[in-house]
């Protein structure tokens, strides 16, 4: 069992296993200042693109009528991300998932409101930065471990490749993670970079023929690098028909920054990413046909 979250599951051409590829992750320095601890926090412990699929609307009824025992598995769960070792925290995802509780159910009613309330215990000097750091790692260590056991058979060498990445200086790898996965459970070819600098994300599209690049946008002074970021991506790709999807909170706030971007098309979850893509590739493909 490989317990290192930055572990390559398949070659990077993604011709056998299919899964998940992680070519670029370089120790981040420690904010400095809280206006920087504050931008970490809520980039990689609450990113909008994974809250919108806590609403409440989308709950099955049986769970809404248990609330208030998820909301205390939740809360025992954080406090054990910084208290105990990764094998018992699997094995308890591994028991809900014995129960019952699919991929989904796991990620997005467990992991990601663990994370959410790390963040919150911070806030309220709860916990310390160090305690949020372990208790991120080993909650990105269980979704690349459970997305691993539980993603069938392996992607086609056909099925269309995405790269998801962050602007060069953009801290939020939990949710890109969570969004990569999202994908490959549907039967894309992922690789995920998110500490790749532009010139590394330059290389790997001359040299890999990607059908989508995803960009998931926290910090709005990332917008005019990201801008320039995007066209010289098009310019150096090897595929002319490469689309370009982005996400995340500045987004959110205003969708028409996509547009501004030079982006093809803007998502507020990862189910809306999943269905814009395809829609997305279909019209590029038509398009260069």
């Amino acid at each position: 069992m490989n317990l290192n979250p930055f572990r390559r599951n398949g070659s990077q051409d993604g011709d056998k296993d299919g899964g998940i590829v992680i070519p670029f992750v370089r120790p981040r320095p420690a904010p400095t200042t809280p206006e920087g601890m504050a931008r970490l926090i809520e980039g990689e412990i609450i990113p909008r693109l994974l809250l919108a699929h806590d609403a409440g609307d989308r709950m099955e009824p049986r769970r809404e009528a248990r609330l208030e025992t998820r909301q205390h598995r939740v809360e025992l769960f954080a406090a054990r991300t910084i208290s105990d070792e990764f094998e018992p925290l699997l094995d308890f995802v591994l028991e809900r998932m014995d129960e019952g509780d699919s991929f989904a159910d796991v990620c997005f009613e467990l992991l990601a409101p663990s994370a959410r309330l790390l963040g919150e215990w911070w806030s309220d000097d709860r916990c310390t930065f160090a305690d949020v750091t372990v208790g991120l790692c080993r909650l990105q260590q269980i979704v690349h471990e459970v997305g691993d056991r539980c993603s069938g058979a392996a992607p086609s060498p056909d099925a269309p490749l995405a790269l998801f990445t962050l602007p060069p200086g953009d801290q939020h790898a939990f949710g890109l993670t969570l969004a990569a996965e999202f994908f490959r459970h549907a039967g894309w070819r992922t690789v995920l970079a998110p500490d790749a600098t532009a010139d590394e994300l330059g290389d790997m599209v001359r040299r890999q023929s990607f059908d989508l690049i995803a960009f998931s946008v926290l910090d709005e002074r990332r917008l005019a690098s990201l801008t320039d970021l995007i066209s010289d991506l098009r310019q150096s790709s090897c595929n002319a028909a490469i689309g370009v999807l982005v996400g995340g909170r500045v987004f959110d706030e205003a969708p028409n920054r996509a547009t501004e971007v030079g982006a093809d098309v803007y998502a507020r979850d990862p189910d809306e990413a999943l269905k814009l893509a395809e829609g997305t590739l279909a019209d590029i493909h038509h398009h260069f046909a």
